[in-house]
């Protein structure tokens, strides 16, 4: 044992001689000591960020028509907007001027979505002025007595920046959300570097979290890794030079063991470079950031085990070749296979069978309709026995088209069908120009027409779905109210049919009388990120928004008014269902709760595991069953009669991407890939399948890539342990995916997101390095030194 010690310190040493890892160790106590300044401020929040203008337009539309009204808070701000401001919000609302070619007099006007920055510039500079505030111009907003009385001339501009933002949100309730008081900035010592940040205040540890995974991702797991083995190349090869392994041979110690020693010793290069790395982090975040985050230490151990992942590979190469030099060449060719193959398998399965796989489905009659990743509407053919494309958007298949699909740009349509199937509704929604929610295209097929897209209307307003309810009704919750289709001429149809296909909805067409409004006043704005669920017994239907869980119920005359509401502590993003007497709500902790629809007081509560995330719920319309459909493809099912989650695991459990109950009460689950089974909640055996197609990219990823990738060992997946040490969460959200505007606020509950396995990604890589060691040993022991 004496003599393992020995060796392991003398590999260390050896280690250490090299120039390399006392560079390596001045870079990195540079970078941590250029760190240390840094920090967060917190201070009362003196502007408008982009999370709390929840309807651009609408904003504008208010400061323009308030040029007529000078007595109105929107006709003061307009007065004391400069003449350039002026004209800029003028052309903002014309869609025309959003097409015209730029001119040197005329830059042109930002892209889609950096509109709403530029208003946010101009609104935050007039929070600054003295005069924003005149109590004759704001006499008509409900104000306490504290903002409506005048202000202090001797104010600071933060207090009076602060006071206004409060008089500007109640002003204008209807198009801003204006809830934390309180903003962060980044400081460096006594120095705001960045702020106020545009992120919510809770979302500063969310930033906090990723920059930390960057930096060990970059300074560890890329340079970290690299660096140590051009260090550590040759402690093998030299261990075994003539002189070299008679004298070390000559002590009593084993080849093998030998072997193993030199390749700890090695090792310790890394583990002294991350433990300074890593603990140096972790003081920063506690001492500047007030975050105890102890298990951090645990990416020092971590990013040892990805080294000797491909430390391994240099070892067993140095002990048959004895050559630094050839050592490095096969690492380097180690990592471009393990890479490729990483990358061909994640753009398969996160890519190309995203798009494939069924992500919505409906029933009725006969009829069997889906919604796949590329957003395409399809239909069951029993005749082909495959899903046929139907309501095509006429957009073709065009090189754009498939990267779009392949980054999941724009929203996915919903859809829901009549009682006989005969009829398919479904609203189409898309961000404005300002990078909010726009208002949503309605269009329809009929069974009697080949179920051709045909164009009904724009809705007034950005609604979340659109439901049929039993008398074939169009309900469809908007932001703000709840509207009914009521029906347009044809000539109308065709006139917006034409204006919907420009691009980005520059020339959409204004709200028509096609809408009547079933709420008698305007409800509260609503997030993008709200829920809301249809109850098809009685055409209820249930909010959750930013914390509040709330009831809408229809009147007999057909209109609706608020019924039960229940207000939470935590505004963290949910999925909710309804039907029957009952609804589900499943938060993003995991938390899911059955409730009583008529005061909604809890029924019944379960959790998902603490890795896994709800994704969709539904309700059978008569409430004797309900699902949750989880991130990670579970399913979990709540009986209605017995008012209790029970266990019910289908076949597909594990892959599940949609689910749906059909009219009779039937669930339907989709695989993951193209097949969609039908269940009776009493069996977990299918009782019909609608089996669709396959491409031959699947063939080759099941009898090629999967295989290769599950031999292969998964070095890159150690950043996946690190995300979870750092965050605690066993998924990441596919990049660039969205089914609804980006709030700021909370999290989107309909991303994309991919899982991480990591006790099987830890067991493979364990399992390889213990093989290239093992096979290390069993040369060296038959070789004759």
């Amino acid at each position: 044992m004496r003599a393992c010690f020995a060796i392991l310190i003398d590999s260390f040493r050896e280690a250490a001689a090299s120039r390399i890892l006392l560079i390596a160790l001045m870079a990195i106590v540079v970078v941590l000591l250029a760190l240390s300044p840094l920090g967060l401020t917190t201070s009362v929040s003196t502007q408008l960020r982009p999370y709390e203008l929840i309807d651009t337009e609408r904003f504008l539309r208010s400061l323009v028509e308030g040029k007529s009204t000078a007595d109105t808070p929107a006709g003061h701000m307009w007065t004391l907007m400069s003449d350039e401001q002026k004209t800029r919000v003028e052309e903002w609302l014309k869609p025309e001027e959003a097409t015209a070619q730029p001119s040197p007099d005329r830059p042109g006007p930002p892209r889609r979505g950096r509109i709403q920055s530029k208003v946010l510039d101009v609104i935050n500079e007039q929070l600054k002025k003295p005069e924003f505030y005149r109590a004759e111009k704001w006499a008509s907003v409900k104000m306490d007595d504290e903002l409506r009385a005048a202000d202090d001339p001797s104010l600071d501009v933060t207090t009076l920046a602060s006071r206004n933002l409060k008089r500007l949100a109640r002003a204008f309730p209807q198009s801003m959300d204006v809830r934390d008081e309180l903003s962060v900035s980044l400081s460096y010592g006594t120095m705001i570097l960045f702020g106020p940040l545009q992120g919510a205040p809770k979302q500063t540890g969310q930033l906090i979290d990723e920059t930390i995974i960057v930096v060990l991702s970059v300074f560890l797991g890329f340079f970290g890794v690299f660096s140590s083995l051009l260090v550590t190349a040759s402690i093998i090869p030299r261990t075994f030079e003539p002189g070299e392994i008679s004298l070390l041979l000559s002590k009593p110690i084993r080849r093998s063991v030998l072997f193993v020693t030199k390749f700890l010793g090695g090792c310790a290069f890394t583990l002294l470079c991350a433990t300074v790395l890593v603990t140096g982090i972790w003081l920063l975040l506690w001492t500047r950031f007030d975050l105890w985050r102890p298990e951090l230490l645990l990416c020092i151990p971590l990013y040892v085990f990805l080294f000797a992942v491909y430390f391994s590979v240099s070892a067993l190469a140095g002990a048959i070749w004895k050559n630094p030099t050839v050592s490095l060449i096969l690492v380097v060719v180690f990592w471009i296979v393990v890479t490729t193959t990483g990358a061909i398998h994640g753009f398969v399965t996160n890519g190309y069978f995203q798009t494939q796989q069924i992500v919505e489905a409906t029933a009725a009659g006969k009829e069997v309709f889906i919604v796949d990743g590329a957003k395409k509407i399809r239909r069951w053919d029993a005749e082909s026995a495959d899903w046929v494309t139907v309501c095509d958007d006429g957009r073709g298949n065009s090189l754009l088209r498939l990267l779009q699909q392949l980054q999941f740009k724009g929203i996915r349509p919903r859809i829901v069908t009549n009682l006989d199937g005969a009829r398919i509704v479904g609203v189409q929604s898309e961000t404005s120009r300002f990078g909010d929610a726009a208002p949503a295209t309605l269009f329809s097929g009929d069974q009697d027409n080949n179920y051709i897209r045909e164009v009904e209307s724009t809705t007034p307003e950005p609604v979340f779905a659109v439901f049929l309810n039993r008398d074939g009704q169009m309900i469809l919750p908007g932001t703000r109210s709840v509207y009914q289709f009521v029906g347009l001429s044809d000539q109308v149809k065709k006139t917006q049919a034409f204006l919907n296909r420009m691009p980005f909805g520059l020339f959409s067409s204004p709200p028509s009388r096609a809408f009547e409004i079933l709420t008698s006043k305007e409800m509260k704005p609503l997030r993008g990120d709200a829920a809301v669920a249809f109850n098809l017994a009685d055409d209820g239907l249930v909010y959750w928004n930013n914390g509040t869980l709330l009831v809408l119920n229809r009147l007999p005359e057909g209109k609706y008014e608020e019924g039960a509401s229940r207000i939470f502590e935590n505004s963290q993003a949910a999925v909710v269902a309804s039907g029957g007497a009952f609804a589900l709500c499943a938060f993003a902790d995991g938390t899911i709760l059955a409730v009583d629809r008529t005061n909604l007081e809890t029924i019944a509560e379960t959790n998902l595991p603490d890795d896994d995330k709800p994704k969709f719920a539904e309700f059978a319309a008569d409430g004797s069953w309900g699902v949750v459909l989880t991130h990670a493809g579970n399913v979990i099912t709540f009986d209605g009669q017995r008012k209790t989650f029970v266990p019910w695991i289908p076949q597909e459990n594990g892959s599940v991407s949609a689910v749906r109950f059909d009219p009779s009460g039937q669930l339907m689950v989709a695989n993951g890939r193209r097949t969609l089974s039908v269940y009776q909640l009493s069996s977990t055996v299918p009782v019909q399948a609608f089996k669709g197609q396959t491409a031959w990219p699947y063939d080759v990823f099941d009898y090629i890539v999967q295989p290769l990738y599950t031999v292969l060992p998964k070095p890159a997946e150690v950043n996946n342990m690190v995300r979870y040490l750092v965050t605690g969460e066993t998924s990441e959200v596919i990049s660039g995916t969205q089914d609804a505007p980006a709030t700021g606020q909370t999290e989107d509950l309909s991303q994309q997101r991919v899982n991480f396995d990591l006790w099987k990604s830890f067991w493979s890589n364990l399992g390889f390095i213990g093989v290239m060691l093992m096979i290390g040993c069993i040369y060296l022991i038959s070789r004759d030194f």
